[in-house]
């Protein structure tokens, strides 16, 4: 049985509308949401060569600008004042591209975004393989608040309104833009050398106590049983101590024999 349509102007009014959808400057959602995966599709394939040369037009600015600015502080503050906003900017590149790697779509091969988002990684500050791990589970879960409330510890209204006048007035400075800057410090700067310093002695205390309360069994035994607050398994803490052994001696490069003479 033919579907009937409304008479318009003696005209079927499913032709009229097709017709005013063909003739409108306004697209309609279909087109809007073709148009947006065609466009998501040219940039979403990951690419060996588009991401090797991402990565060399990375490396290589932040390399030369951390030796004009060691080489400027000697010369003028102002100078290096003017080369540091630059920096900051091909650094926080380095963090979006090892956010890509994180999510191994940077390279096609999960090897490349491995070692891409380790040089990345060195370059933000940031272990890499760790904070891709936590990153993924935020993707994972975030909205659900019995699981992820991300790295400021979000509060309900209830629970705010629950806090104490200090607490509240604690909790909109630690939210404030004004301390943003100390956040930043703490998370990209501080806290991973210190989870990954303060997990490590405490490893090797668990290790000496253990082996000299149970003086029969294998070190290694004693080394598997530590229950890290810091990492999940060995492979996080090798990246932790490869990233930050490598920090180490980037630092110690720059501030004993110049950044211009690493080997």
């Amino acid at each position: 049985m033919s579907r009937s349509w409304p008479i318009c102007y003696g005209r079927p009014l499913c032709t009229i509308t097709a017709s005013l959808e063909a003739s409108s400057p306004v697209p309609s959602i279909d087109r809007i949401k073709q148009r947006k995966r065609e466009i998501i599709s040219r940039y979403s394939t990951p690419d060996n060569l588009k991401g090797l040369t991402q990565l060399l037009t990375t490396v290589l600015p932040i390399a030369g600008l951390w030796w004009v600015t060691v080489r400027t502080a000697s010369v003028s503050v102002w100078l290096t004042v003017l080369v540091v906003p630059l920096l900051a900017l091909f650094t926080l590149r380095a963090f979006a591209l090892m956010h890509d790697c994180g999510h191994f779509s940077l390279f096609r091969s999960r090897f490349f975004n491995r070692l891409g988002g380790f040089v990345f990684g060195v370059l933000a500050g940031m272990p890499q393989f760790v904070w891709a791990q936590n990153h993924n589970f935020h993707h994972a879960h975030n909205g659900d608040w019995s699981k992820y409330r991300g790295p400021y510890t979000t509060l309900s209204v209830e629970e705010y309104a629950a806090l104490s006048e200090s607490g509240q007035r604690m909790y909109r400075r630690k939210c404030s833009m004004l301390t943003a800057p100390l956040a930043g410090f703490i998370y990209l700067v501080f806290n991973p050398r210190y989870t990954w310093l303060k997990g490590t002695v405490q490893w090797v205390i668990h290790v000496v106590r253990s082996k000299l309360r149970e003086p029969g069994i294998a070190v290694r035994v004693h080394v598997a049983s530590f229950k890290p607050r810091y990492w999940k398994n060995a492979s996080e803490y090798r990246h932790m101590t490869w990233n930050n052994i490598a920090l180490l001696r980037l630092s110690l490069s720059c501030s004993v024999e110049g950044c211009g003479d690493i080997p």
